[in-house]
């Protein structure tokens, strides 16, 4: 009992220090992690003295030209293409997975280029846009005709086209925000302005951004914006070749007579402020035969009719800075999904939502063909299971440059409704018992959490520190029926009720430091403890809920003190001609503690009389356990177009358990040792033999070994114990693994994938001999327990014929098997069947403003096996389609329709029907946008 009360939050607090370990990639520096890339692998063909393709990357200029490297979108740039697919280089080793992500993170932040010509101003969080060395604050704004700040570097101030020698007023309305919005607003908008400078309202354009000024009133030469948007700062015009179309020489000495004249800004675009509403209204429903209940169970919605919200987001300036949005979905009656956010810029956020949904379950049990009849070919409960879950949150941040980063969260998730389960009661019909009775399980549950997160990077080094306080209440019901034939009315209910209630604190604290560029260090610290109360309670009632002779047992209450330590260290060593070493070391001490007031009654019990001493016992357990893993990986990708890869991980663990139980009937006492020794590798390549054609290949080997040493095992007052589970001395788990899969694009228009998975497991178990006289006693040694194998195909295919039409195909194919030693028990067999899968999709643009779309999925097993004159039929047999079609056209610039079929058709041999359903729906929305 107390081995089942480990709580299940340990992995979601473990989670914490996974993420707070794990290696974070800092903002990437393009003068020393990425120009030694392009100079290594790139300049030879595509630098100033030889451009292949007329494509050069010695510059940020030329860099920028066409879609090679499209700033902010590494996803889209052709430069990643190439390298991922191992085109480029052509000659000599590909790029490491390493170099392609630093690639990947310096066009994700804006592909910056900031070598001697542009230095950012140091004493600034973020990259320049400015040649600057001076800020006058974040908060105040320069006054106009404020003192010109220092450049950085010589300008030719000769090159800049001259003011329009002209004395009428420029109207910033008609002549200069058209410019600046054509030009300049894709990236210094108020949405996430690069390099903290905006110009979409006058106190931000003055203020400057990161970098330091960009506008002085009344000065245009001396107006950093200026000599970027006329580009005489090398590797930083503006704006970057490709994101906009530059500024002609008379739109620049328009700009500058502008500025000259004081760079004003009429009175109503003086603020950022501005309402953008989208909203989504849709309707629809579905149609279904059959089995509605598992319906809903598969596809998470109710049949018949429904409404509401497919989006729903409002987006507000309250000023120049502020800003609030709101987000959410509504499909009615009970799914919901809200998010509020406010955020001010430089100073920190305030966010929250609410999310409720619901799912459903089959009310259907298990399917056995002598128990069948015309009438009812299978039982069913006499109720619609549904549960309800959601959450309520809210987070409050403080961000401010050159200052930790704080956040402060809040958390309420719940659960509450009732579920299906597994575990099936009884009945009996003619002597003959089969388990297909429905059960099912009322849940009431409730967490709170309370999160404290702080990051701060303080020279070169990140720290990283997660707080975390729980507390977590719940209490379940689990109701199984069992029914016989012999009477009317003859229905037993077990009901078995648990709660728990425990509060947890957990704090994970991790730092990390690029020594060099070849070398990396992170470590860190994680603490949890956990209090918990639970109790536990069965009884067995008729059907009109009076006590009968049975199982009356419980546990009140059940005390449980667990804490965790675990320590973490890892480093990075490369790449350094082509090879990159990484190792880590994790040590994990944990000790849980537990103890309890149990009662083992059986029979009828007697109201207000408590039953016999001996059906009482006092149990207690506590459990320590030290581990320690290790993890190497070692790669190499010196050789051209490839890349070849080693990985260890190793576990070593101690664990002691000491149970006890005094009393009469159940007690027992046992004292084991458990020796753990794991071990896991990996060896895998990718290799590129052709631009269009790449390879990968892994190769794995696990071995789980545990040893345990029953030092006292007891029963019934001393007695030796000579059955379950202390007979158990040894549990083994070999595992072997190959995985490939093909790449093949033979035209741009075409993609191909092949990929083929082996598994294969056994499981060894080493028992003592057990002669105690029953079937089930065993000879003693190793035995083959189980076999697991496993082999899985795929393809898939994109293609694009032409430029309206896009189509995809997935397939995949399992066969498995899995054996289990039976003991000459007919019951078990082999558990052996087949999966297929495939998916069919495409668009095609009708016209400029419309589109259609269709998708097709079908998936079959065929896992049933006749087990009927020993058992419960094994395994499920079924096939399933769907199909999904949608009609999409542009009404007006702010207005878009989409009109939508779905078909979903269930077909279960295995259960002759009564799953079988099929089910019709429409749906129609609308998107119309106020801007």
């Amino acid at each position: 009992m107390f081995a089942r009360m480990r709580p299940s939050l340990l992995s979601r607090s473990i989670a914490i220090l996974a993420v707070a370990t794990l290696p974070v990639v800092a903002e990437v520096n393009y003068s020393t992690q990425v120009r030694p890339i392009f100079q290594k692998k790139c300049l030879k063909c595509h630098g100033p003295k030889k451009s292949k393709s007329d494509y050069r990357l010695d510059s940020r200029t030329a860099a920028l030209k066409g879609d090679g490297i499209i700033p902010g979108n590494p996803q889209a740039s052709y430069l990643i293409e190439l390298v991922e697919d191992g085109e480029m280089p052509p000659k000599g080793p590909p790029l490491s997975k390493t170099e392609i992500s630093l690639l990947k993170s310096w066009i994700q932040d804006g592909a910056k280029w900031n070598g001697p010509a542009a230095k950012a101003n140091p004493a600034r969080r973020g990259t320049s846009n400015f040649p600057m060395t001076e800020h006058p604050g974040s908060e105040a704004m320069p006054p106009d005709g404020a003192p010109a700040p220092q450049l950085a570097q010589p300008i030719d101030l000769s090159a800049l086209p001259s003011p329009l020698a002209t004395d009428r007023q420029i109207d910033f309305a008609t002549e200069v925000r058209p410019l600046l919005k054509r030009s300049c607003m894709k990236c210094h908008g108020p949405e996430k302005p690069k390099g903290r400078f905006r110009l979409d309202n006058r106190r931000s354009a003055l203020r400057g951004g990161s970098g330091g000024l960009a506008i002085v009133p009344g000065n245009s030469a001396k107006s950093p914006m200026i000599h970027l948007i006329a580009h005489l700062v090398p590797d930083l015009e503006m704006p970057p070749p490709g994101d906009a179309p530059p500024m002609s020489p008379n739109e620049i000495a328009l700009l500058r007579t502008w500025i000259d004249q004081g760079a004003t800004w009429d009175a109503d675009q003086a603020s950022a402020s501005g309402l953008t509403l989208i909203t989504s209204p849709m309707i629809g429903g579905y149609s279904v035969n059959g089995n509605e209940q598992l319906f809903r169970q598969h596809h998470w919605t109710r049949e018949g009719l429904s409404g509401g919200f497919a989006k729903l987001q409002l987006d507000q300036w309250l000023d120049d800075e502020t800003r609030v949005t709101v987000e959410g979905r509504l499909d009615a009656p009970h799914n919901l999904d809200f998010t509020l956010n406010l955020e001010r810029q430089d100073i920190g956020f305030v966010r929250g939502g609410f999310e409720h949904f619901r799912s459903y379950s089959n009310n259907v049990g298990g399917y056995y063909a002598p128990f069948a009849t015309e009438f009812a070919p299978s039982f069913e409960l006499d109720r619609n299971l549904h549960l309800d879950r959601g959450r309520i949150w809210t987070e409050i941040g403080i961000d401010r440059p050159r200052f930790p980063s704080i956040t402060l969260g809040y958390e309420y998730r719940f659960k509450d409704g009732e579920k299906s389960t597994l575990y099936w009661g009884a009945s009996t019909q003619d002597d003959l018992t089969r388990n297909i009775l429905p059960s099912y399980k009322m849940i009431d549950e409730d967490v709170h959490r309370i999160t404290l997160d702080l990051r701060h990077d303080w020279k070169g080094i990140l720290f990283e520190n997660n707080l975390l306080a729980e507390f977590y209440d719940s209490t379940t019901t689990r109701v199984e029926t069992s029914r016989s034939n012999v009477a009317e009315g003859s229905d037993t209910l077990t009901t078995i009720t648990e709660s728990s209630d425990s509060t947890q604190f957990a704090n994970a604290f991790s730092m990390q430091k690029l020594i060099t560029d070849h070398w990396l260090l992170s470590g860190g610290y994680y603490y949890s403890k956990l209090d918990s109360d639970a109790t536990f309670s069965q009884e067995t009632l008729d059907s009109l809920g009076n006590g009968v002779f049975g199982q009356y047992w419980s546990a009140q209450p059940i005390n449980l003190d667990w804490h965790t330590h675990i320590f973490n260290a890892s480093t990075r060593l490369g790449p350094w001609k082509g090879w990159t070493f990484t190792t880590g070391l994790q040590n994990n001490w944990e000790r849980q503690d537990a103890m309890g007031t149990a009662n083992y009654f059986f029979g009828l019990p007697t109201p207000d009389v408590p039953p016999p001493s001996f059906f009482v016992s006092n149990v207690q357990s506590e459990r320590k356990t030290v581990s320690m893993r290790e993890h190497a990986t070692l790669r190499y990708t010196g050789i051209r177009r490839a890349v070849f890869y080693a990985e260890g991980e190793w576990e070593q663990q101690d664990a002691e358990l000491f149970e006890h139980d005094p009393g009469l009937i159940n007690g027992f006492r046992r004292d084991t040792g458990t020796d753990s020794r794991d071990q896991d590798y990996t060896l895998g390549m990718t290799l590129n033999p052709l631009p269009r054609l790449s390879l990968n290949a892994r190769y794995r080997y696990s071995l789980e070994d545990d040893d345990y040493d029953h030092r006292i095992d007891e029963a019934n007052g001393g007695f030796p114990n000579e059955g379950y589970s202390a007979f158990i001395v040894g549990r083994e788990l070999e595992t072997n693994e190959f995985k490939t899969h093909i790449n093949y694009r033979p035209k741009p228009w075409l993609r191909t994938l092949l990929s083929y998975r082996h598994q294969s497991t056994d499981f060894t178990t080493e028992t003592d001999s057990v002669t105690i006289g029953f079937s089930s006693d065993t000879p003693g040694g190793e035995i083959l327990a189980g076999k697991y194998d496993a082999n899985i195909y795929g393809l898939n295919i994109h293609l694009t014929p032409w430029e309206k039409l896009a189509l995809s195909c997935n397939c995949s194919y399992y066969d498995t098997q899995t054996r289990t030693a039976n003991n000459d028990d007919p019951a078990v067999t082999s558990y052996t069947g087949d999966v297929y899968a495939v998916n069919l999709g495409g668009t095609y643009r009708i016209s400029g403003d419309t589109q259609l779309a269709a998708y097709y999925t079908y998936s079959r097993a065929d896992y049933a096996h006749d087990n009927s004159a020993s058992g419960l039929p094994l395994g499920i047999d079924y096939r399933m389609h769907g199909l999904q079609a949608a009609l999409s056209t542009r009404i007006t610039d702010n207005v878009h329709a989409q009109l939508q079929y779905r078909y979903h058709d269930y077909d279960e041999p295995s259960s002759k029907g009564v799953n079988d359903y099929t089910a019709h729906g429409i749906f129609l929305n609308c998107t119309v946008n106020w801007n």
